[in-house]
């Protein structure tokens, strides 16, 4: 197996936990904030978007969004509504051909021991 599969393998297997923190790293090591950023939907993420804005924008992204209270995750549309996601489905929002192929191409292991260690086993 290449390393573009292995790592492509590796990332279908991993939790929804996990998913999101690589992407995370994966959007910090691109610094591309505005269209795949994944959040755990709790108290830090409102705090976040109300420093930005105000309450009645708050209001307005969760009534004309698709927002649930018990969902672990949540991002913000391309309107800027709120989208939450449960932990078991969170993988359908993360790109993971395309952290794969950036993973692969620059060498970065976006700070995962784990992907360390499937890219130094298929050196080249």
């Amino acid at each position: 197996m290449d390393k573009l599969e292995a790592i492509k393998d590796f990332l279908s297997n991993c939790s929804g936990k996990t998913l999101v923190e690589l992407n995370k790293s994966y959007c910090d090591a691109k610094e591309d904030y505005d269209n795949d950023m994944v959040f755990t939907n709790d108290n830090d993420f409102w705090e976040l978007v109300v420093c930005y804005g105000d309450y009645d924008e708050v209001a307005r992204k969760i009534h004309y969004g698709d927002y649930r209270y018990t969902d672990e995750y949540i991002r913000l549309d391309g309107a800027g509504n709120a989208e939450t996601i449960s932990e078991y489905r969170v993988s359908d929002w993360i790109n993971k051909s395309e952290i794969a192929e950036y993973i692969v191409e620059n060498d970065n292991d976006l700070e995962n021991e784990d992907i360390r260690e499937i890219l130094n086993e298929n050196e080249e």
